[in-house]
Formats: C-alpha cells, sequence, structure tokens
C-alpha cells in the first residue's frame, strides 16, 4: 500500500525496429519462451493487449536467437466457484503437459479467489506470473507470494485513498454499507483491515451494514436501513454495483436525506461501458429525469488512466484503436465509443515489463526458469508505458493514481471539478 520510496525506472523500452534486421526463426531453431493465459472467459478478452506487446518484444528477442508462444485456457464460470475448482487443473496442464519446457510467465487469472487457489503451485514451480486484477488479495497474502506482480488496481490501495479522503474532511461518523457480491465483500473486508491497521480515531465509528440489494430486495428495509444509520451518520460509503448504489441514492431522495448535510461515496474502477458505474450514472442522468438531484450528492473514485492524459490523446487513440481491431480476431467487439478496459492495458503493460525484467535477467547471467530473480527486476521498477509511467511498488503492485469526482449539472456526467475549492484540495493531495 502506498507508492515507493526509491524506484528504478527503465524509461522507454522496446522501440521498433527496421524489419530486415530482424531474423526469421522457428520453434526450432532457437529457444522458445512460453506465455500461458488463464482467464476468465466471461469478460473483455486481454488477450489482443498480450498479442500487441508480443509484436512489440519479439523482435528485440529474435536478435537474441528466442522466440515467444503463447497458450491460452478459458476458466469458465466467471469469478464463481466453478472458476476457482477449475484453476488448478488447467495450470496443472498447461505447465506440465501442453508446454514442453512448461510455462515461462503465466498470465491471469483475474479473479482473487481463483488467483488465491494457485499461489502455492506457481510458488513451487517458480514461474513469474502477472495480472490486471486479483485486486481483493490480502496485503499479508500478496507478501507470501514472491512471483505475483498485480498490474491493476488493489482494493487496500482504494482502501487508503478513501480514508484519506475521511480523514482530511474529519468525517468521522460515517456508514457503510455494502452489498452480498463478491466484491463488495471483498471491498468492506479489505476496507474494515485497513483501517483498523491505520489506528485513526474514525474506525471505531464507522458503521458496516451488510445490505440485499437487487430486483427482489425489501426497499422498505433499505429505507429502514437509512433512517437508522443517518441518526448518526451523514457520510456513507456504498460497495455496490451501479444499479445498487443508485437504487440506494433513490431510497435516500425518497427520504429528503440528499441536501447538503448527507455524502454518499462509491467507487468506480472498471471503465469498460458494460460494467462501468459512471457510464451507468451518466446514462441515469440523461433518462432519469431525477437522475442530476439524485446523482449530485454523490462522489465516486476512479483510477487515472492513459485516456485521461489530453495531451497525448493521440498516442493513447492509436493504442486504443490497435486493440479494438486485434479484438475482432476473438469475436469481441467494442461498443462505439467504449474505452478499452484497465484489464487489456495492465496485461499490455505486464508482458512489456516481463520482456524488460527478463532482458535484464539475461544481461546478469541468469536464464528463463528463475521466475523470482525476472520478478525481482519488476518490482520496484518502472517504465514509460501507454502514455503514462507504469511503477510497480517494492511490494509487487502497481501505483495507480486515484481521482475523486463528482456530478457536473452542466457537462450531465461525472467530472474531476477542479473549480469545486472542497474537491480541487482533494485532487491535488491524493492524485500521485
Amino acid at each position: 500500500m502506498g507508492s515507493p520510496s526509491v524506484y528504478t525506472s527503465y524509461g522507454n523500452v522496446f522501440p521498433p525496429l527496421d524489419p530486415s534486421s530482424v531474423p526469421k526463426l522457428s520453434a526450432e531453431n532457437s529457444t522458445v519462451v512460453t506465455l500461458c493465459e488463464l482467464w476468465e472467459d466471461d469478460g473483455i478478452p486481454v488477450t489482443p493487449g498480450i498479442d500487441l506487446a508480443l509484436q512489440r518484444i519479439g523482435p528485440h528477442f529474435a536478435l537474441k536467437n528466442m522466440t515467444f508462444r503463447l497458450l491460452r485456457h478459458g476458466i469458465a464460470g466467471g469469478c464463481g466457484d466453478e472458476s476457482v475448482l477449475a484453476v488448478g487443473p488447467a495450470l496443472v496442464d498447461m505447465h506440465l503437459h501442453q508446454a514442453p519446457n512448461g510455462c515461462q510467465l503465466l498470465i491471469g487469472p483475474s479473479c482473487s479467489e481463483t488467483m488465491s487457489n494457485i499461489r502455492g503451485l506457481i510458488e513451487h514451480w517458480n514461474i513469474p506470473v502477472v495480472t490486471s486484477g486479483a485486486s481483493g488479495i490480502k496485503f499479508a497474502d500478496k507478501q507470501k507470494t514472491e512471483v505475483l506482480t498485480r498490474f491493476g488496481y488493489t482494493q487496500e490501495d482504494v482502501s487508503l485513498f478513501l480514508i484519506r479522503i475521511l480523514d482530511h474532511f474529519n468525517w468521522t461518523n460515517v456508514a457503510f454499507l455494502y452489498d452480498v457480491d463478491t466484491y463488495a465483500t471483498d471491498f468492506q473486508s479489505s476496507f474494515q483491515q485497513v483501517l483498523q491497521s491505520s489506528r485513526l480515531d474514525i474506525f471505531k465509528r464507522i458503521e458496516f451494514t451488510k445490505v440485499m440489494l437487487g430486483q427482489n430486495s425489501d426497499k422498505q428495509w433499505l429505507k429502514d436501513t437509512l433512517v437508522r444509520s443517518s441518526e448518526r451518520s451523514r457520510v456513507f460509503i456504498l460497495a455496490a454495483l451501479a444499479r445498487n448504489v443508485y437504487q440506494i441514492m433513490v431510497a435516500a431522495s425518497e427520504l429528503g436525506k440528499l441536501n447538503s448535510e448527507y455524502v454518499y461515496i462509491t467507487t468506480n474502477l472498471i471503465e469498460a461501458h458494460r460494467f462501468s458505474d459512471l457510464f451507468f450514472f451518466n446514462n441515469m442522468a440523461k433518462s432519469d429525469p431525477d437522475g442530476p438531484r439524485i446523482l449530485g450528492s454523490l462522489l465516486v473514485i476512479r483510477m487515472k488512466l492513459p485516456a485521461d492524459d489530453l495531451e497525448n490523446k493521440a498516442e493513447y487513440d492509436q493504442f486504443a484503436d490497435a486493440v479494438k481491431t486485434n479484438s475482432l480476431k476473438y469475436n469481441f467487439t467494442y461498443a462505439p465509443g467504449e474505452q478499452v478496459t484497465h484489464l487489456v492495458l495492465g496485461v499490455w503493460d505486464a508482458v512489456m515489463f516481463y520482456g524488460v525484467a527478463l532482458n535484464a535477467t539475461l544481461a546478469a547471467g541468469g536464464n528463463i526458469y528463475d521466475g523470482r530473480a525476472i520478478t525481482s527486476r519488476i518490482w520496484g521498477h518502472s517504465f514509460h508505458g501507454v502514455v503514462i509511467e507504469c511503477t510497480i511498488s517494492n511490494y509487487g503492485d502497481r501505483n495507480f493514481p486515484y481521482y475523486l469526482q463528482d456530478f457536473s449539472p452542466k457537462d450531465a456526467a461525472f467530472v474531476v471539478e477542479r473549480s469545486q475549492p472542497k474537491l480541487h484540495k482533494i485532487w491535488s493531495l491524493y492524485l500521485f
């Protein structure tokens, strides 16, 4: 959690090469490095990001008489019990049977419980593992896994950011309402642990309440919960899917609890339209006549992504267009205007960073099979990725900057509102 005090930057890496200078190699006359993609098959494919990264690093390693091979295995069941049970046998099959010399890099899985189920295997086999998911693995457990690097957000870093906001505004009597889905319960658990370890007094004054949301939820019970919580709290943290957060906001509106006395905070950490909270909220602002008023009391935490850097928009757009074009090969089409999710961006960064670390390991006399040595050249380092610097902390997690956004009636959307003193101060302090 937090940024490393010192890290080493590799700078810009793997510049394009003249194709005429790159030898044509085959598996028979080169050293083959096998990348094993083990990813849940219920969402946006990350393979296009892997392909683009291999296109960048491949020619450079061809000069070393090395080629890359990608093996793919989709894990059925999303983040449920089916994937947790299936991941171990799938990894054994890939590493011991499909790959002649085993997996030299494992990409994925994304779900926290699924990743947790194979941590023993990857440690035993000394395979470097990269993922843009697994956000819910606790810091203490992450420290025990010396070969795992996470290129996405972590729930503990989001929790730390949220605690800094509460501490900055001196918001002490806080209600934390969380749904029963895996993400919500994981975030509640992470937030509670980080809060307790922070030793701040607000830990004693936060009330945690599990709420049953969705189409079959008891609306009167939800209102009763809000009334009971508001007897001591004016700040509500909402951990739930966007439609369920909106359900809470509607209930609060009907109770008259959306005035200036109340603050509601939630997160938006997935950018793809079909998953994005902000996309849902912005749509509700247009489709529900009461939407702008209801959303006016909501603050949203989100990551800063390359698409946010307007000065380098052309560079990002070129990358995003390449991902979307490549996604067609995997029978996936992005919606018009849809951003490339951080899961895909993360695996591109991960494969690029693996190439940098592998290069450094070989230069130091190491080999392609020493996962811990390769991982050690990722942790505490950075390189210039798509538009922004990709920095990995000394404990193997990416350091993302975060925004705090509020709803702008003028834009009918959530924005980083620098013109409002209360949020501009937070933006300046915590966009790190």
